[in-house]
């Protein structure tokens, strides 16, 4: 994930970002290793946090979350560990 946030900075520098929650998808990480999609956004999220890298302002970046899987985290807890992110 480190390595995704500085591709994804050089790449789109300056620019509103879009991703999906990284393992929810096609890719099954959550399926086999037992990880909830809220597990897998907070680990997004802690490792945008830890990395270098950031969307520059005024850019944006979004995590898009599949309508069924929005039951599926608790988007208080997200925010409050993210304050300030």
């Amino acid at each position: 994930m480190i390595n995704f946030w500085a591709n994804l900075h050089s790449v789109y520098a300056g620019e509103n970002v879009s991703t999906t929650i990284m393992g929810s998808g096609i890719t099954h990480i959550s399926q086999h290793r037992g990880i909830s999609p809220h597990e897998l956004l907070k680990i997004m999220l802690w490792t945008y946090r830890v990395s270098e890298t950031r969307v520059a302002h005024p850019a944006i970046l979004s995590v898009i979350v599949a309508p069924d899987l929005i039951d599926r985290i608790n988007f208080a807890e997200i925010e409050a560990a993210t304050h300030g992110l």
